[in-house]
């Protein structure tokens, strides 16, 4: 097949003009670069499907096969989904070391690739990249395990001696929280509405307070009653203190 003249300046000018485009878009693109002394014994990790919403974590390995140290200079990700890290930044010949990379999945949906760029001092680049299938969570399937409270009362029975109607009887217990989560005391009264409201403060892990709480009588006669403390802890939410004692009628 031949050309004009004509033909072959039109054609010089087309592939002028396609030539830049490709180049640029390759040198966008991202690569390893061949030469370095560092080699990774892999490059790509799959998580797989996960139904997960907490960061997942994957450490790259590798060698300074060269024989003079390596220093990383500089370690980016493609997306604020990806963070990485790694052990240290200088390594002799020979030396082994990695780098940790994290992944949070939150808010994403579907296939998910990011890219880990790992660059050498000498100018040598790394590309490691995570991949993952991020299945959408069900909420009402989703299992939250938090640490609880356990509360503890001593004491659990209280004698309040005699008194008289009208009278108030004070008395003192001991509030524990024998749990890992923080204890919090909703309120607390008797069934005659006795009580005090109590502070909205926490009570950790392994700590105590005590409270002094009152007991007023409405009418005389034997006591056999109950003051209660209300907690956020789910096994024991209502724990009840027993009260005993004697009511005297007050003199007019």
């Amino acid at each position: 097949m031949s050309f004009g003249a004509g033909c072959f300046a039109r054609l010089l000018a087309a592939l002028l003009m396609v030539s830049p485009i490709t180049v640029a878009a390759a040198a966008d693109a991202p690569a390893s670069s061949p030469a370095g002394g560092l080699k990774f014994g892999q490059t790509e990790h799959n998580f797989g499907r996960i139904q997960k919403i907490e960061p997942l974590e994957f450490s790259f390995s590798f060698e300074n096969t060269s024989t003079a140290p390596v220093t990383i200079a500089n370690v980016s990700t493609s997306c604020g989904c990806t963070a990485a890290k790694p052990a240290k930044t200088k390594y002799q010949p020979g030396e082994k070391g990695s780098v940790a990379a994290s992944f949070n999945p939150a808010g994403l949906t579907g296939h998910h690739e990011s890219t880990v760029i790992v660059e050498e001092g000498g100018g040598a680049r790394h590309v490691l990249t995570l991949a993952a299938d991020i299945e959408t969570i069900d909420p009402s399937k989703l299992k939250i395990n938090l640490p609880d409270p356990v509360i503890r009362v001593t004491p659990k029975k209280v004698r309040l001696g005699t008194f008289k109607v009208g009278e108030t009887a004070l008395f003192k217990v001991i509030v524990e929280n024998k749990g890992d989560g923080d204890l919090f005391l909703l309120d607390e009264n008797a069934p005659n509405e006795a009580g005090v409201k109590l502070s909205e403060r926490a009570i950790r892990k392994g700590k105590r307070i005590e409270l002094t709480l009152f007991y007023k009588p409405e009418k005389a006669g034997k006591i056999d009653d109950f003051a209660v403390i209300r907690s956020n802890d789910p096994k024991t939410p209502v724990f009840k203190i027993h009260l005993t004692g004697k009511a005297l009628e007050a003199k007019k």
